[in-house]
């Protein structure tokens, strides 16, 4: 009956710690449930943190993309200003050169027409110089008188040809002050027209110069806003993942730490209470053992005093086979309570590994995430900087835009001052020969007019020795009728 009862004992005892054991069960389901959730909710705020940082890497992605389309736009309607200002410079040239040409044919047109009317008027001029002549001539013919007036006549045909000559050298010199003029008109023209071309470039450059100016200003600033923009979205995403990764760390570390000390703690217990329990029941074990042993010693001595010693014999013999079996069954009992316990700190430890490998994979995973979430920052990085190589192209070929601008500009200046120095060269050179001419025109005309003096005083002499002479014949004649008439 006593071994059934420590028997029982040992059974509620199992049973005590199989509850206990469920307990202990029923609280790691519940810890791993609750680190579960954790990580479930970690996940999904990684996750919503990671769909957010997508967007909004999208959208810096996307306003770098409108800024560089914008960019482009600019650099191609600036393309289109500058070819449609060449255009309208094309087009004032040509312009300009057909203004140049009609003035040119007009000029022809009045100095043939000046030319017509000037031999027109010295055709008639001429004609009647020649009638007037012819009278006085006639009025002065006498028959003895043909050799002076032949004379005479070859006097004025030399005279007739020195006006002519006079006259073309005039003309020749009114075409050449007319043929200056006009020069000075295209000299004026050009110069007007190169003036008007240089307000216009210098306020088309100043325009091109000043829209250059402010789009490099904006673009500037909304490349160094985007810069910022995406810095402090890189550093603060960094900021926070970093945050995040040390504080999910940290949780895992810390319930990774909590539920090995209460792993610990309750093997620690489960082993104090499972010796404890041993050495009571084995103190217990003893103590019945004891008073058995006093019980059935007072009970042999006073029923069995004859059989004392077959008894004792015969007791001992039951004593240690219920010791040996008291005790086989408390080392089954001891073994099985050992393999279960041990069974049980297996599966805790195994429970343990796979919460830890859980763990281990969840923060695989979140490195990986981050490494995915670092790339696509490289990724942003790279096409920021593609961005600001980009720029600094756009950059480049603004400065060789310029640099042909100037180029142009000093080209024109070059080829402006070779056209000024040969068109102030043809005006020195056309000023030195009409000085030229107006001293040799100086010249000839006091020739002429010298020359006219003397033949108008021999030709007065000539009429004074004809009156003379005419007077002397009259003289004669009207002696001569005196005479016929005596």
């Amino acid at each position: 009956m006593k071994s059934n009862k420590q028997i029982k004992i040992l059974k509620e005892a199992l049973e005590e710690k199989a509850a206990h054991v469920q307990l202990l069960k029923e609280s790691l389901l519940q810890t791993r449930v609750e680190s579960a959730d954790a990580l479930a909710a970690a996940d999904k705020e990684h996750r919503i943190m990671a769909r957010k940082q997508k967007l909004e890497y999208e959208s810096a992605l996307k306003k770098l993309q409108d800024g560089m389309e914008k960019l482009l736009s600019d650099k191609k309607m600036l393309v289109e200003k500058v070819e449609e200002l060449v255009q309208k410079l094309r087009e004032a040239e040509s312009k300009h050169m057909g203004a140049i040409q009609a003035l040119q044919q007009r000029q022809t047109v009045e100095i043939a027409r000046t030319k017509q009317i000037a031999a027109a008027a010295e055709k008639v001029r001429r004609e009647k110089w020649v009638e007037r002549q012819t009278a006085r001539i006639k009025e002065l013919t006498v028959k003895g008188l043909e050799p002076e007036l032949t004379r005479l006549n070859l006097q004025h045909e030399n005279k007739v040809a020195q006006i002519q000559a006079s006259h073309s050298r005039e003309l020749q010199a009114q075409v050449e002050a007319e043929g200056k003029r006009v020069d000075e008109l295209r000299s004026a023209m050009l110069k007007e027209k190169d003036e008007e071309l240089a307000r216009e470039r210098t306020l088309i450059s100043e325009r091109f110069e000043r829209q250059i100016a402010e789009e490099r200003a904006m673009m500037e600033i909304r490349c160094e806003r985007l810069k910022e923009e995406a810095n402090s979205e890189a550093a603060r995403l960094q900021a926070n993942w970093t945050s995040q990764k040390e504080m999910l760390i940290a949780q895992a570390w810390q319930e990774a730490q909590r539920v090995q000390a209460l792993h610990d703690q309750q093997i620690l217990l489960l082993e104090e209470k499972k010796q404890a329990e041993i050495a009571a029941a084995k103190e217990e074990l003893r103590e019945e053992q004891a008073a058995w042993l006093t019980a059935q010693n007072r009970k042999n001595a006073e029923l069995l005093a004859a059989k004392q010693q077959e008894l004792k014999e015969q007791r001992d013999k039951e004593i240690e086979r219920a010791i040996e079996r008291l005790e086989s069954e408390e080392r089954r009992s001891k073994a099985e309570q050992e393999k279960e316990t041990e069974n049980k700190i297996q599966r805790l430890r195994d429970q343990q590994r796979a919460m830890l490998a859980d763990r281990d994979l969840n923060e695989k995973l979140l490195q990986a995430r981050l490494a995915e979430a670092q790339k696509g920052l490289q990724e942003s990085e790279q096409q920021l900087l593609a961005a600001k190589a980009n720029e600094s192209r756009l950059k480049q070929e603004l400065c060789i835009s310029e640099q042909r601008v100037q180029a142009l500009e000093g080209e024109h200046s070059r080829i402006k001052d070779i056209v000024e120095k040969q068109y102030a060269k043809q005006v020195a050179d056309l000023e030195r020969q009409i000085a030229e001419m107006k001293i040799n025109r100086d010249a000839e005309l006091e020739q002429v007019h010298t020359r006219l003096k003397g033949v108008l005083e021999k030709k007065d002499q000539c009429i004074e020795q004809m009156k003379a002479q005419e007077s002397e014949l009259a003289k004669r004649c009207k002696h001569l009728e005196t005479l016929l008439g005596r």
